[in-house]
């Protein structure tokens, strides 16, 4: 996972969001690998926010402007 800000906002607070919010949602889980990739800050709005896992020979994107949106799309696909 990683967390990067456009500008002056502390990554490490929303990172821990980030984990408070996926320790209470199910995310399909992967075969061997998954990804999350967010920026947070002035601008993060024009920026997606990624979230990848794959399953078997098939890897899932899922891509989303705001990041309750990401979360709460991906955890909802099982």
């Amino acid at each position: 996972m990683t967390v990067r800000s456009t500008g002056s906002q502390d990554p490490t607070k929303t990172a821990r969001k980030i984990v408070n919010k996926l320790a209470g949602n199910y995310l399909p889980q992967p075969s061997s690998r998954a990804a999350g990739n967010f920026v947070i800050g002035q601008g993060s709005g024009m920026q997606k926010q990624v979230m990848s896992w794959d399953k078997g020979n098939a890897v899932y994107t899922v891509k989303a402007s705001d990041l309750n949106t990401l979360l709460t799309f991906t955890s909802s696909v099982q």
